[in-house]
């Protein structure tokens, strides 16, 4: 399938965006949310010092750690860049203003979404990582790749051909539904287990990673988020079995994607879990649950594509 200028593009910042996911995940894990303490400049320069002597007089030299400040810069730089990505995209989709208005619509809502994700941003600072502010940043991100990877579909809808019965169409549809509001309730426990999990390292530094999920402030959290994976398993059987009197094979392997990134991230879940919280599977995760969401919103609208005949 040939992409026009603005799948290419679209497609393109979709995937600047998990990348920008990857990047933040490492800036959580790496304890360098903070590596600038204002915003949008870093320790009041648009380009942040490399050494304490360059601080400007107005700053701490205690809060400088070169390695967590240019780690957060770099953060920031990727998202700037992914902001114009979405803004090219944007102006792009004007060529689908009279022929395909849902496109334009919906590329428009993702660049208000990209700047709202940047006054959050400021905020995220602003509040020193204040808990519940970097939930909503996370699912804001999902939002925003949701809403092109939707705008993308509107963009070639016609081209799509998925033939099923009506009535298997419709339960599978449901399923997916549940499933994929099942998993937006993990991302946002997650998230929060992440934010307790800050919580503990600023305030109790003594302990050890393999503690940090046992502590009371996070321990509960923890508890609702590992037992809801089994309520996703239960809808992804559910669609199983509804799968097998499913021919379109473009829904199959659709359905083995999302079945396979379930696994995927249950297992790093595990990993977490026993094994200390090892810091490449605390990156691996987040950006798992973000393909696993891309997969489960693909789906999702080709469900909402009914026969031609």
């Amino acid at each position: 399938m040939k992409l026009n200028t603005y799948q290419k593009l679209a497609l393109i910042t979709i995937v600047a965006t998990v990348f920008l996911i990857l990047v933040g995940s490492l800036v959580r894990v790496a304890g360098a949310g903070l590596g600038c303490p204002d915003w949008p400049k870093c320790f009041g320069l648009w380009v942040p010092p490399t050494d304490v002597s360059q601080l400007p007089p107005q700053f701490d030299s205690a809060l400088f750690n070169p390695t967590l400040t240019w780690i957060e810069y770099v953060n920031r730089l990727v998202g700037v860049t992914i902001g114009f990505l979405i803004l090219l995209t944007f102006i792009s989709s004007f060529q689908f203003r009279k022929s395909k208005k849902s496109v334009f619509v919906t590329s428009a809502l993702a660049f208000i979404g990209v700047v709202f994700q940047g006054w959050l941003g400021k905020v995220v600072v602003e509040t020193e990582l204040h808990e519940g502010m970097i939930t909503i940043h996370m699912v804001m991100a999902l939002v925003i790749v949701c809403l092109l990877l939707y705008a993308i579909y509107q963009s070639f809808e016609e081209q799509i051909q998925i033939e099923l019965e009506e009535s298997a169409r419709v339960k599978l549809s449901r399923y997916n539904w549940l499933l994929f509001l099942f998993t937006m309730v993990q991302v946002v426990l997650g998230t929060r287990v992440r934010e307790g999990i800050d919580f503990i390292t600023n305030n109790y530094p003594s302990l050890t990673r393999g503690e940090w999920l046992n502590q009371p402030h996070v321990e509960f959290l923890h508890e609702i988020h590992r037992s809801g994976s089994w309520l996703i398993i239960v809808v992804l059987v559910l669609m199983t079995l509804a799968v097998r009197k499913i021919t379109s094979s473009h829904v199959i392997k659709n359905f083995y994607v999302i079945w396979g990134l379930t696994i995927v991230q249950i297992s790093y879940g595990i990993v977490l879990a026993y094994w200390g919280m090892p810091k490449p599977f605390q990156v691996l995760h987040l950006v798992n649950i973000t393909l696993l969401v891309l997969a489960e919103m693909w789906m999702i609208l080709i469900l909402r594509k009914k026969n031609s005949n």
